[in-house]
């Protein structure tokens, strides 16, 4: 149920955590990633004293595309993680033919898992989207290009106040979500933020407790959209766009990740 705090995001059943918030700066909608204060463990699978665990799309997964590049190579991205005392998560891409590709290593703080594959031009990789650590109503969301043989995050500005960083997720009264689109050989990554319904607008009672929001409840749907080009990928721009008001249901539909092609 979406009163939860981990329903529209991840699950971390981890003891003691006392609903701190693990890999990111839950106070601002898309705060900054902040590891927690505890040492890392030394295990892919546990964090913190509890089992590691996503909500939709799991930690150390992979995803595949037939790229436009010439020849139409298939293009698998995988998120993986490295057990032991100098380990951690990192982001691969195998391209037909073998040439293969690897990102910088993120620690246990920020399992990897791969949301979506854009190809934005036949003459570029596409770009990645993956969540890059633990959030609690809010889950942080990392843009990555290729550089060379690397994976390295998309060259990206926030304006906006509170926004830090690429967001999915929500809760019972906000939500975000990444959209992927391209344009002319550059591509498109929209921000969606929505938040509301305002006290007292009507509620509904779950039959085994807890209440949200009714469907038809309306909300404010904020959007910010940035332009990218090249590979590395670099911004041209980043604007906000007009907000539209709209229910309850259709906003929650908005949320996570849309890049998948």
């Amino acid at each position: 149920m979406r009163w939860l705090a981990l329903a529209a995001g991840l699950v971390l059943a981890a003891a003691g955590m006392s609903g701190v918030a693990v890999g990111r700066n839950d106070d601002a909608f898309a705060g900054q990633r902040t590891p927690a204060t505890s040492s890392s463990p030394a295990s892919c699978k546990y964090l913190y004293g509890g089992p590691l665990s996503a909500y939709h799309i799991a930690f150390g997964n992979s995803m595949d595309i037939k790229a436009l590049l010439p020849h139409h190579p298939t293009v698998t991205v995988r998120a993986y993680c490295l057990a032991g005392r100098n380990g951690g998560w990192y982001l691969t891409a195998l391209a037909s033919g073998g040439t293969s590709y690897r990102s910088s290593k993120y620690s246990y703080d920020f399992p990897i898992a791969v949301l979506g594959i854009h190809d934005y031009s036949p003459r570029y990789m596409p770009a990645v989207l993956a969540q890059v650590g633990l959030g609690m109503t809010g889950q942080p969301y990392e843009l990555f290009t290729f550089e060379g043989s690397a994976i390295v995050p998309a060259r990206m500005t926030f304006p906006s106040p509170g926004l830090g960083e690429l967001a999915g997720g929500g809760a019972a009264e906000h939500g975000q979500g990444v959209f992927c689109a391209s344009r002319g050989g550059d591509l498109l990554v929209t921000q969606v933020h929505w938040s509301g319904p305002v006290f007292p607008a009507p509620t509904v009672t779950y039959p085994k407790g807890g209440e949200s929001p009714a469907p038809g409840d309306s909300v404010t749907v904020q959007y910010e959209r940035w332009a990218l080009t090249g590979q590395p990928l670099h911004q041209v721009s980043v604007s906000p766009l007009p907000s539209r008001t709209m229910s309850y249901k259709a906003a929650t539909s908005l949320e996570n990740a849309h890049c998948q092609q």
